[in-house]
């Protein structure tokens, strides 16, 4: 009987995180930039706001999605790749600005810092990833594919107690990516 009323419990633990995840609140879609190769699930309805940056002191237009959901903010931004300048450059530089924005601060530890393969159509992609811990939790991957360098970005309050609803949004925004 104990065996049998565990094995509800988890089910029923299974089932509400499995209505969690179709609540409205997280109402995945496709997103994709206007002429873009990449498709991305984000969890509501993007808006997309451009900005102009300036870079090794050349200017360009950052495009940036924005997507929020209660206390969590979801973002794709992409930039053009850079002549002067390489890939891995670029982005080093955006993590640093990144983190200043957020932190006030553009020291990148080691700690807060990843690299992982991932493969977007059936090619093998390096992807950075850093995660800012102050004030504001931050989680960001960035990769170049084609002519452009992504970055995505998921924002909470760091009061904000992780669960595994969250973590599960958080896999299935950064692995969607097509």
């Amino acid at each position: 009987m104990l065996y049998t009323f565990k094995l509800r419990r988890k089910s029923f633990a299974a089932l509400l995180l499995m209505i969690a995840s179709c609540a409205p609140s997280m109402n995945w879609r496709e997103y994709r930039f206007e002429g873009d190769e990449l498709t991305f699930l984000m969890p509501c309805k993007a808006v997309e706001e451009s900005k102009e940056v300036s870079i090794a002191q050349e200017k360009q237009v950052l495009i940036m999605a924005v997507c929020n959901v209660g206390d969590l903010n979801f973002t794709i931004s992409r930039l053009g790749r850079q002549k002067n300048i390489s890939d891995e450059t670029l982005i080093a530089l955006w993590q640093k600005a990144s983190l200043f924005a957020l932190t006030g601060s553009d020291h990148v530890q080691e700690s807060d810092a990843s690299t992982k393969k991932i493969k977007i159509q059936n090619k093998e992609v390096m992807v950075h990833g850093l995660m800012a811990r102050e004030g504001i939790q931050a989680q960001w991957q960035w990769f170049q594919q084609g002519q452009w360098v992504y970055q995505l970005g998921i924002y909470s309050r760091k009061k904000q107690v992780k669960n595994k609803f969250d973590q599960e949004a958080q896999h299935m925004f950064f692995e969607s990516i097509r």
